[in-house]
């Protein structure tokens, strides 16, 4: 079962970080790797250098095949990697977001809300969906803010943020890619 994480300033405590994974890639094949994920995982990023302020309503639509594409992953070895695994705790295996002591990854930051979104997995394509809960600071997605309610497909490398809290999206196949291109850049 998945615990309870803890973020505390942007540091995820006693978790595992960019450097375990990059370990496992080089020791695993990519369908062993996948294996051991289990799942997505979100990797935390260092907080906005932005000031917070109370986002007004949107009408802006969230289209995901118009929507800006994720930056080219650089990531340290020392970020925390919080893994989304399928038999998380809650309602058809959603993992909340927030602030609030019974999300599965809380995030104690001032900007998150106490139920600020939930991830969850469609079960039929097994595509993993983020929605936000009508947080006070919004989320977005590669710098788009999402429509509360509305729940939005992610994709690898997608960078989320929870208020002023920054995470990249990886399906474990997605890391495995990645980290593997660190590892063994293409020569050009």
């Amino acid at each position: 079962m998945l615990e309870n994480i803890r973020i505390s300033q942007g540091i995820a405590m006693l978790e595992p970080v960019v450097q375990d994974y990059i370990r496992a890639c080089t020791e695993l094949d990519k369908d062993a790797f996948c294996m051991q994920v289990g799942g997505p995982v979100l990797i935390s990023k260092a907080a906005k250098k932005l000031q917070t302020f109370q986002l007004a309503a949107t009408d802006m639509h969230f289209d995901r095949d118009h929507r800006p594409k994720a930056k080219k992953a650089n990531l340290s070895h020392q970020l925390p990697v919080l893994e989304l695994r399928k038999d998380a705790d809650g309602p058809s295996g959603q993992i909340g977001v927030g602030r609030a002591e019974e999300n599965t990854v809380v995030i104690n930051d001032e900007t998150v809300s106490q139920q600020h979104a939930v991830l969850f997995r469609d079960t039929r394509t097994d595509i993993t969906m983020l929605q936000d809960l009508e947080s006070t600071n919004g989320t977005t997605i590669n710098g788009k803010l999402l429509v509360p309610g509305r729940a939005v497909e992610l994709r690898d490398g997608d960078r989320i943020s929870f208020g002023d809290s920054l995470f990249i999206f990886y399906t474990a196949a997605g890391l495995y890619d990645t980290l593997d291109q660190m590892i063994n850049p293409p020569i050009e």
